[in-house]
């Protein structure tokens, strides 16, 4: 197998990794049983009487709401971890770890459609 099969092989092998994960995120999504911490849950509809999905929704809402009372412009994805990690439902952590390794394997895999383009060119002359 030469190089550009290995690379175009290792693009089938991410995308199957992708749709596992992300298979997977939904059915974690869907048994969310959600927090222990009453607080954390908050109340069973958001201020649009939107049902609250899941802990992930519920952890983005609370950092949200933190950082505008703090008057900050920027989302923390440290502090969201902290919040998910510290009050999420197991299901719900598990699904935010699988959406951060779908983000490195999409990551992974334009520097592979890089290489590829790479070799395209050279063999362009």
């Amino acid at each position: 197998m030469n190089k550009l099969e290995k690379l175009a092989f290792r693009i089938g092998e991410i995308s199957n990794e992708i749709k596992k994960l992300k298979d997977q995120r939904e059915i974690n999504l869907e048994h969310c049983h959600g927090s222990e911490d009453e607080d954390f849950n908050g109340p069973s509809t958001n201020s649009d009487n939107v049902p609250f999905e899941n802990c992930l929704y519920n952890a983005y809402e609370w950092v949200k709401a933190d950082r505008e009372s703090d008057d900050e412009t920027y989302f923390s994805y440290t502090a969201f971890a902290d919040v998910i990690n510290d009050y999420g439902c197991a299901n719900c952590k598990g699904a935010y770890l699988a959406k951060r390794e779908i983000g490195l394997l999409k990551q992974e895999r334009g520097r592979v459609v890089g290489n590829i383009s790479t070799i395209g060119k050279s063999l362009k002359g």
